[in-house]
């Protein structure tokens, strides 16, 4: 290991943080508690709410896939293989949510749902692979959601990480909502972005890039890190953050 202007290297992997101070400020940051694998549910609005709280089995992650060492790159396109307290900590569960308040703020796999208030949720996107070769590349990256349109007082959300030339072809993880009173979960329109070095996004939420709402649908919406191509170079430096706001809505309101 070597440490140049304060980043470590790991034969060649960097741990200092992906994106610039800022955009730090708004979607990076680790998750502060952790989750084990768990069978996602199928991709369907319907599913996922529970009346009477009880746990709706989707905040795992899976599949089940070892992490790499420290010093160890993929040889070939995947995703989320390591663990650095430095940038999100374990990213085999790549999903988590945030009240949208200034910062700081501590990204979590489960959080109480409350009256009026609005949540960031975050899809971390990082190419475990080295970054000499094309065929490193991952093609083809697309996000999806299942966001449940049904009334329950647990409410489990999945996120999708897909590609055509990862291995594996998916990730995913889940985040559940929590309340003592029945709500749902409603999309706030125009929140999708992603956050990358070159899309930067800032403190307040503003900048990155818009995403299509098709990452509400089966099919997915291509993400990048400098062009909504599908292109995710191996890297943090090429690292994704993915995002969108959910508002909880309660009878009466």
């Amino acid at each position: 290991m070597v440490t140049i202007s304060g980043v470590k290297i790991w034969n060649g992997k960097s741990t200092t943080n992906n994106v610039d101070v800022a955009c730090l400020q708004f979607c990076g940051g680790q998750t502060i508690s952790n989750a084990s694998p768990n069978p996602p549910l199928p991709p369907n609005k319907n599913v996922g709410c529970s009346a009477d709280g009880s746990d709706t089995k989707s905040s795992g992650w899976g599949p089940a896939r070892n992490l790499l060492s420290r010093d160890q790159l993929s040889d070939f396109p995947s995703f989320n293989l390591d663990n650095f307290p430095e940038v999100i900590g374990d990213e085999r569960h790549p999903y988590s949510v945030r009240e949208d308040t200034p910062p700081p703020n501590n990204w979590k796999f489960n959080v109480q749902a409350e009256r009026g208030k609005t949540y960031v949720l975050r899809l971390y996107i990082h190419n475990s692979a080295g970054d000499h070769s094309p065929d490193l590349v991952a093609q083809g990256t697309r996000v999806s959601v299942s966001l449940p349109v049904c009334t329950g007082r647990r409410i489990a959300t999945n996120g999708f990480i897909d590609s055509t030339n990862a291995i594996p072809s998916q990730v995913y993880g889940g985040v559940s909502f929590i309340s003592n009173q029945p709500f749902n979960l409603a999309y706030v329109r125009g929140s999708a972005m992603i956050c990358t070095n070159h899309f930067v996004c800032n403190a307040d939420g503003t900048g990155g890039a818009p995403v299509s709402e098709d990452f509400l649908t089966k099919k997915g919406a291509l993400v990048g890190y400098d062009a909504l191509d599908g292109e995710v170079r191996g890297g943090y430096q090429y690292s994704v953050y993915f995002i969108y706001k959910v508002k909880a809505q309660f009878a009466g309101d």
